[in-house]
């Protein structure tokens, strides 16, 4: 009897969650420079720093411990519930391979809800990272 192999890995934060806002930021000021007198840059300036950092305050900074087996299926512990219950998630064919980070779409195996995750290379080891790939790609050929 064959049994289906299963992975376990650490995802851990990523150092490009912290960087982005930073880099949208910058952009952002320097449109508003272009665009708007002096007095206005400032408080535009304000306005846009809450804008992009509001969202960036509720994009998840911990760890997760993950579960993937070879047919898609996703378990996930975060590392503050400790021992707690695991979600249960499955890879669906809208998960996508890119030659800088991995784009998971998930679905609840219990509802409807669906959900992305953007895995970038420093997140997880090499070996992990290409499992999870493989895994990505033969679920789209599925």
């Amino acid at each position: 009897m064959l049994t289906e192999l299963k992975y376990n890995f650490t995802l851990a934060p990523s150092g490009y969650q912290q960087v982005w806002p930073w880099i949208q930021l910058g952009a952002a000021m320097l449109f508003l420079t272009l665009i708007t007198p002096a007095g206005w840059l400032w408080l535009a300036g304000l306005v846009v720093f809450v804008a992009i950092l509001r969202p960036y305050q509720r994009q998840p900074h911990f760890t997760r411990f993950i579960t993937l087996s070879e047919s898609g299926e996703w378990s996930e512990r975060r590392a503050e519930d400790g021992d707690g219950e695991a979600e249960h998630w499955r890879l669906i064919a809208q998960s996508k391979l890119l030659p800088f980070a991995l784009f998971v779409a998930l679905r609840s195996q219990y509802g409807n809800t669906t959900r992305y995750v953007w895995v970038w290379k420093d997140q997880i080891d090499d070996m992990c990272y290409r499992r999870l790939a493989r895994v990505i790609y033969r679920q789209g050929l599925s």
